[in-house]
């Protein structure tokens, strides 16, 4: 059961997280009547508050709506799992960070 449960949240985290590409994006302008004529992805690390608990917290508000429907408990080892796996890289020095990224475009209307 359980092992159905992370598999089922970690496929959930990976569509929450799903973003647009570089070259979806400028598919778009272009299709809108935009010449791209600068595109640059850069990463955006974001520290979160409250420490220890910020991954858990980040997780219950944005990721929520995943772990509906199972119990508290469940939820708490599901967010324990997730933590664990995410710790070797997101978590430094007593502080969880989020490793949002982002698309910068300058585009002009044809």
């Amino acid at each position: 059961m359980f092992i159905s449960l992370w598999a089922d949240f970690s496929f959930a985290l990976r569509l929450l997280n799903r973003c647009s590409s570089i070259g979806e994006y400028a598919s778009l302008l272009e299709q809108q009547g935009f010449d791209v004529i600068h595109a640059m992805l850069f990463a955006r690390t974001t520290p979160l508050a409250e420490e220890e608990a910020g991954m858990a917290n980040w997780i219950q508000m944005f990721a929520s709506p995943f772990l509906a429907g199972i119990s508290d408990q469940q939820q708490i080892q599901v967010i324990r799992v997730v933590e664990e796996y995410l710790k070797p890289t997101l978590y430094q020095q007593g502080v969880w960070t989020a490793d949002y990224r982002r698309i910068r475009i300058v585009a002009i209307k044809l």
